[in-house]
């Protein structure tokens, strides 16, 4: 359950140099949301809005312009040097320590009685449940003239879960590379159907596309943009190869040159691995918590070559803010809202809008299904 809280400007407190003040008008909703742990929290994964004001150090966006926010990195360790933020050494700090990386707190929960109480805030670097945030600069992506009629509705998720998925496609499968004969989602929710779209926009013509899931609706939509389906009640995961025997029946016993799975499901990862081809590929996008295990057969894992990756924000950088080197698929989120405006990644069919003060209900919708990304707005 959520409550909303009212808060005055005062009680923000920005600070120069690496820090931008945004207004947020839409935040996605995530399942991670639902998980707080803090008395006083302003939550949220990714938003977009208008930005208001910049502190000292920020050159890439100026007041007035309409941004795209995602996670935030420390822009010179191992991982971000190799282009691959989403591991950076320091993300804990800079995206879960309830404040900036110096440990200073950006908002205050303002009380009569006593003076200000901090709040758990700058959440994956922004903390978008809210009209007003403040973002790292990093964390805040330039939407551009050219994106402009993309609605704020349907921005708003291009930060995590869009990304998420798509770039498990685009950059860890590779398909322009790889030109995978078969390709499965297991899970289409946002993330899952994000593969998906990007598996349509990047694989080869004749790639076997497959998404997997428990919704008839989901099921449905996927087949309309040109998937075969799997009903997943209908793979028993207590049986050795059941999945394994159903994808071999549907691919004409190619088996899988490449899956993404999105549920984190331990017994359904082990039988996708089962269900490989020889020399292929499986991206994890979820997990089951810390101590889960999966039990795969080493064998079979070697001597098919087969490959199980992690992946986490779709291994990409959502846009390039110096010194992360420039490449063509690694300013993701701007190369996303290209293929949203060329109509390849119709992402907006995900989406379904709630005013902010009917969270809890885009929550159960979420929950039970109906809703596949619900998208808050601020009056």
């Amino acid at each position: 359950m959520f409550l909303l809280r009212s808060m005055p400007p005062e009680y923000a407190t920005p600070t120069s140099g690496y820090k931008s003040s945004e207004s947020s008008l839409a935040n996605s909703l995530e399942f991670s949301d639902t998980k707080v742990l803090f008395p006083f929290v302003n939550w949220a994964y990714i938003g977009a809005g208008i930005v208001k004001k910049i502190g000292a150090g920020i050159k890439h966006v100026s007041p007035g312009d309409k941004v795209v926010l995602s996670f935030a990195y420390c822009t010179n360790c191992p991982a971000c040097n190799a282009s691959v933020p989403g591991v950076c050494y320091n993300y804990m700090t800079q995206n879960n320590s309830g404040g900036r990386p110096d440990g200073t707190p950006t908002m205050y929960l303002p009380k009569k009685t006593h003076q200000p109480e901090p709040i758990h805030a700058s959440f994956f670097g922004q903390s978008s449940f809210s009209r007003l945030t403040i973002c790292h600069g990093v964390s805040v992506i330039p939407v551009g003239k050219e994106n402009d009629e993309i609605p704020m509705e349907t921005l708003a998720a291009f930060g995590c879960g869009f990304q998420t998925g798509a770039g498990a496609t685009i950059n860890v499968i590779n398909p322009a590379v790889t030109k995978p004969r078969t390709l499965a989602v297991f899970g289409v929710g946002a993330v899952g159907f994000s593969a998906l779209f990007a598996a349509k926009a990047s694989c080869p013509p004749e790639t076997q596309i497959i998404a997997m899931d428990l919704t008839a609706s989901r099921l449905e939509l996927a087949r309309e943009f040109g998937a075969k389906t799997i009903n997943g009640r209908d793979i028993d995961l207590k049986v050795d190869g059941s999945l394994r025997d159903v994808i071999r029946a549907l691919t004409g016993e190619v088996g899988l040159d490449a899956a993404i799975d999105t549920t984190g499901h331990t017994k359904l990862v082990a039988q996708i691995v089962q269900a490989l081809a020889p020399l292929g590929k499986l991206v994890t996008l979820a997990n089951s918590g810390w101590t889960a295990k999966v039990e795969i057969g080493l064998a079979d894992l070697m001597m098919g070559a087969k490959q199980w990756v992690g992946c986490i924000e779709g291994n990409a950088v959502p846009k390039t803010v110096s010194p992360i080197p420039f490449t063509s698929h690694r300013q993701f989120i701007p190369h996303l809202m290209e293929l949203h405006r060329q109509g390849k990644f119709p992402v907006d069919r995900l989406c379904k809008v709630y005013k902010a003060k009917d969270i809890n209900k885009a929550i159960e919708d979420a929950e039970s299904g109906e809703t596949i990304k619900p998208v808050l707005v601020w009056d």
